[in-house]
Order: structure tokens, then sequence, then C-alpha cells
């Protein structure tokens, strides 16, 4: 009898301890490893190098100290989840990590490989089957916006703007083209021979049966709505005869 309340006893034990260790595997987070690292964009003040690529200690980026200088409030840091063992773990939220930061860090933080080139437009061609044709100003690459200007001449003024506090990018035109670029419909209009720039109308070549009015239509549509009226009174005529 003894023996067997000793071995109940034993696995009730043996229970209690096993429920005890499942939950502390559940609640508490797994125990830190190695050191881990993030690469950032350590931002060095300086105009023809305003970024580096670094890569630092997670540790070092949430409680403070990367980078000679400490934390530097211009950085570039992605988020990412950190655990430092025990109850010190979390997310870090990342810092400055707007779209176009994020285009600089995927470029190893060097501003030379971050070109942005404005889109030309294309001026539109005026001829006789498109006599108003529309300008548009293509989609930009993101952070450029283009707006146009026309004038009663045919010439529209694309002006790009830049946007501000991206010094690390750089900008380039195709070359020969300023900001603002100027583009002119007229330009095009001598593409087709037909087209009279002056009246801004498709002038048809004279094929020598000079030229056809709408009342000559509505005559020659009433001639024939008559011989056919008459056609069909002498068919009836013959039938009943």
């Amino acid at each position: 009898m003894l023996k067997t309340l000793k071995k109940i006893a034993a696995g009730i034990v043996l229970t209690v301890m096993a429920f005890i260790g499942l939950t502390l595997v559940t609640v508490l987070p797994a125990q830190a490893g190695e050191p881990e690292k993030q690469v950032i964009c350590h931002a060095t003040a300086s105009e023809t190098n305003p970024f580096v690529k670094q890569t630092v200690d997670e540790a070092a980026i949430v409680k403070g100290g990367h980078g000679a200088s400490g934390i530097n409030a211009d950085d570039i840091i992605p988020p990412f989840d950190y655990n430092f063992g025990g109850s010190d773990y979390g997310t870090y939220p990342g810092q400055n990590w707007t779209d176009e930061n994020q285009g600089l860090w995927s470029k190893d933080c060097n501003a030379a490989n971050n070109v942005l080139t404005p889109v030309l437009p294309v001026p539109p061609v005026q001829t006789c089957a498109n006599p108003n044709p529309t300008f548009t100003v293509p989609a930009q690459p993101d952070g450029i916006t283009a707006t146009s200007t026309p004038n009663a001449n045919g010439t529209y003024t694309v002006t790009y703007q830049l946007p501000a506090n991206t010094v690390y990018n750089t900008y380039a035109f195709p070359e020969g083209f300023v900001n603002p670029v100027t583009v002119s419909t007229v330009d095009n209009r001598p593409l087709d021979e037909f087209w009279d720039a002056t009246k801004g109308e498709c002038n048809l070549p004279n094929m020598g049966a000079g030229s056809i009015k709408s009342e000559h239509i509505l005559w020659a549509g009433g001639l024939i709505f008559a011989g056919l009226l008459l056609t069909t009174v002498a068919r009836i005529g013959r039938r009943n005869a």
C-alpha cells in the first residue's frame, strides 16, 4: 500500500513539473544568442558623401551609442525585431525609413548609385486625322513632379520639381535639356502636308471635280428618291395592266 502511494505521489510531482516547464516555454521568449547586426546608412554631415554604409550591433542601435559620434538623427536605419535575453526583447521601429531613403539604403548608401532622370514628354503630332492632339506629361520617377503650362502658340513649358531635403539624390537631365523644358506642337504640324497651320484646319487637295457642298448632297438625294419612287409606280402599273 505504501509503495502504491509513493508511486502516485511521484506521478503527481512529475505531472506538475512538466506543466510548469511547458508554461515557462510558452511564456518566456527564446534566449538571445550571438549579437545580431543591422546594416544602416550612417550620416556623415558631408555634402559630397553624406552617407556611408555601416554594420552595427542591434544593441548599439536600440540602446544608443552606434558609430563614432553616437546615434545620429539623420541616420537611415531599417526596422527589425530584437531579443537581448529575458524580457529584453521587442521591435525597433526604424529611423528615417521613408520610401526614398529605402531606395538609398538598397543602393548601399551611395548617392552616386541613386540617380533620378526626369522623363521628357514627346510632342504630339497634329494632323488631319488628329487635329486636336492631347499633350501629356509622362509619369516621373518617385520624388519628381512635372507640370505643364501652355501658351496660345501651341508651346508648352514643362517644369520639373525636385524634392527638398534629398541631398543624397542626384538628378540628371538628358543631354541638351535644362529645367524647365519647352515643348512645341507647332514644330510637328508640317509632318502632314494637308494640315494648314495658319488656319488650324485640314485642306484636302482638289481632285478636279470641284467642291461639293451640302446643298448638292441634298439635291442628289432628292433626285435618287424621286427616281426610285417613279420606278416603283411603273412596276405596279404594269402588274395591274
